[in-house]
């Protein structure tokens, strides 16, 4: 069972967040301010965090800080609860901080049971991965939905972390991933699974701003959804390969097809593994490990990709 942290100044809002939650089978945890929650926080470790931004004392953004500045909730993904009149402020002021993302008042039930669900599923799964015990009466999927159609509300933002320096073997240390997705829910889901491997990441919605960042950004793997409007993920591997700094970077596609037609597109047009939807969390940190074979393909963890 994973904690859910729930801060907010109203106790009737938490309260409805409660009843909102309460099928989720997840331990819910109530602060009712930033001092609070950080309170909360020195006694257990949270899946994710419920913040509301207008607090009196410490508000949302000053505790969203806060939390950030501690090691061991660095990586801890924090969902903000802005009011509707400040909302589109209060956006800018998230992105500065990197928030995973906004959830506008009033909200939408089925929206944040989603999400949340998401992102404690992602926690138990990388709880697993690292040896860390779980509750005994919590199994999981082992795959993340990537292709699940949340209605966004307000503007995702892009998940990062602090890489590790850059002079350790792969697979010790975080990767500068980059992930390619016009659908921002599975963008941004996939990112904050990779967030919580303490890799590096960048998120481009556009696969037309896409060449750009990389050539920015020089990621060492790539995850691409290979259908987007403008430009398909094969016309965009094609445009990456076609420069001098992608020769050792791993470019996946992510795609719903699993026929041999479609793998071996994926690989004419220059990707190296040709991953089936719902991703498999044990993949995905194989993938990241791995290095690309000199003419393409995987070095390790190659699974007929």
């Amino acid at each position: 069972m994973a904690n859910v942290l729930l801060v907010d100044h109203q106790p009737e809002r938490l309260r409805s967040y409660g009843a909102m939650l309460a099928d989720l089978g997840e331990n819910l945890v109530s602060a009712s301010s930033g001092k609070a929650a950080l309170s909360r926080l020195a006694e257990a470790e949270f899946a994710v965090i419920l913040l509301a931004v207008d607090m009196p004392g410490l508000d949302g953004f000053e505790t969203a800080d806060l939390i950030h500045q501690h090691p061991q909730h660095a990586n801890t993904p924090i969902i903000f609860v802005p009011t509707a009149q400040t909302a589109e402020l209060d956006r800018r002021r998230g992105r500065r901080l990197e928030a995973i993302e906004f959830l506008c008042a009033p909200v939408v039930p089925q929206i944040l049971r989603s999400k949340l669900a998401v992102l404690c599923e992602l926690y138990r799964q990388r709880q697993q991965l690292s040896g860390t015990p779980t509750s005994a009466d919590n199994t999981t999927r082992g795959h993340i939905d990537l292709a699940a159609d949340l209605s966004p509300q307000g503007e995702p933002v892009a998940a990062r972390s602090t890489a590790p320096p850059a002079g350790d073997a792969a697979g010790q240390r975080g990767r500068r991933i980059m992930v390619i997705d016009d659908n921002q829910d599975a963008a941004n889901m996939l990112a904050m699974a990779l967030r919580l491997g303490e890799h590096e990441v960048r998120v481009v919605y556009d696969p037309l701003q896409a060449a750009e960042a990389c050539e920015r950004f020089r990621p060492e793997v790539i995850f691409m959804d290979v259908s987007m409007p403008g430009m398909s993920g094969y016309e965009l591997a094609l445009q990456l390969r076609s420069a001098t700094w992608s020769e050792l970077t791993l470019i996946i596609a992510l795609t719903g097809w699993d026929d041999e037609s479609n793998r071996r597109r994926s690989r004419e047009a220059g990707f190296d593994h040709h991953m089936v939807k719902p991703a498999d969390l044990d993949e995905i940190e194989s993938l990241c490990a791995a290095r690309r074979r000199p003419g393409g393909g995987v070095e390790k963890g190659d699974n007929g990709g």
